[in-house]
């Protein structure tokens, strides 16, 4: 698990901009990986920031978001606010909750007036609306960065409100107002982007990374647990779980044998440098399909099979899955049909032919754009310095 707090936590640096004051950068949003790639850069150029998200990532469960596990870890001020999430499949429960945007905006409208930021970055998602509502009515600018090659509801809104989007695919320019959105591509890790893939045939037991994004996904989980001696019997996995079903997970660990525990590593959330290091390790990954996620296997060259989130916005991680396994041969099971049966038996199928599975996969280089983040944190600098 992710500590709460790293002992060498960096501190955000200060440098004069423009006028000779100190650049202030509020960040916002649900989407964390690309975040953390755009807030390399921001420390670079020596700005300061402050996050303002979310604490936890389950409505009644007490289970955390990977932003409350990692941003505070790095120095970077926390600050949350109440938020409320729009969900289509249960509208009269989502408006008997819609006191909570009331709640999260006067929230943000307060952190906004007294950090009095020159900026706000949102990465999309609702714990970011509140937040774009209130610099709005302050007249402090947006900057909006879409990650999916669709448009969910939440980003839809932000957009209305914002002085620059910018999107990762050129798909999404038809979701968002002409003259004010630009291609920068999706922010990815420079860590992540240094690991180089071969099409190799492992010299020991492959390996296998199983996850559900940052909040797990249970009906990956499920379909891995009535399969997991079979899974072990091929690969060595590592699978992140989601602090829902950690210790779930954890006690089906300790139900097997120890040559098979010994191959099996399970975490609630990895941290990004160990999220590097099995990637550069991988030989597969199963994986849902939000936008991050797919083109971090893009930009590391891994076979993939990708079980697409059904009903969010837009249809959004079934396109992202598409884009993906058009350039590279990944393969798609959609989660209506998601069996450990099937899953096992796409996983046998992808071993059977790994070095074409693994050539095909280097491919997904192309879908990236490895001057996103810098791409971005550009806009931030340019609506600051209108």
């Amino acid at each position: 698990m992710v500590s709460k707090r790293s002992k060498n936590a960096r501190k955000s640096k200060i440098i004069p901009f423009g006028n000779g004051k100190e650049v202030k950068i509020v960040v916002t949003g649900g989407h964390v990986t690309p975040a953390l790639a755009a807030l390399e850069v921001i420390y670079k150029r020596g700005f300061q920031i402050c996050w303002i998200g979310e604490k936890w990532a389950v409505q009644g469960q007490r289970a955390k978001t990977l932003e409350y596990h990692i941003i505070p870890s790095l120095g970077v001020p926390f600050l949350t606010i109440v938020s409320a999430k729009f969900n289509r499949r249960a509208r009269f429960a989502s408006l008997l909750l819609s006191w909570k945007l009331i709640v999260g905006f006067v929230q943000s409208l307060g952190i906004l007036v007294k950090i009095r930021p020159h900026a706000v970055l949102s990465f999309g998602s609702y714990v970011s609306v509140p937040v774009a509502l209130a610099a709005k009515l302050l007249g402090i600018p947006v900057v909006l960065h879409e990650q999916t090659a669709a448009a969910g509801l939440a980003n839809k809104i932000v957009a209305k409100v914002s002085d620059r989007v910018a999107i990762s695919f050129e798909a999404s320019k038809k979701h968002f107002p002409f003259g004010k959105t630009f291609l920068t591509g999706n922010p990815i890790r420079k860590s992540v982007l240094k690991i180089k893939h071969r099409s190799r045939i492992p010299l020991q037991k492959p390996v296998l990374y199983v996850t559900g994004g940052s909040r797990g996904a249970q009906v990956i989980n499920n379909a891995v647990v009535g399969i997991l001696p079979e899974l072990l019997g091929l690969f060595k996995i590592y699978h992140q779980t989601g602090e829902v079903d950690y210790e779930k997970m954890v006690g089906i660990k300790s139900s097997l044998n120890l040559q098979l525990q010994r191959d099996y590593e399970v975490s609630g959330v990895y941290a990004p440098d160990k999220v590097d290091e099995i990637f550069s390790k991988a030989d597969l990954i199963i994986s849902r399909a939000g936008a991050n996620t797919v083109l971090e296997i893009a930009a590391v060259g891994v076979p993939a099979i990708l079980i697409p989130i059904p009903w969010v916005g837009a249809n959004e991680q079934e396109k992202n899955a598409k884009v993906l396994s058009e350039v590279t041969g990944a393969v798609v099971i959609q989660q209506e049909s998601l069996t450990g049966e099937l899953l096992l038996k796409t996983v046998r199928d992808i071993l059977s032919d790994l070095p074409s599975y693994k050539e095909r996969a280097l491919r997904g280089r192309v879908l990236v754009k490895e001057d996103a983040a810098e791409r971005l944190v550009d806009l931030v600098v340019e609506v600051i310095g209108r």
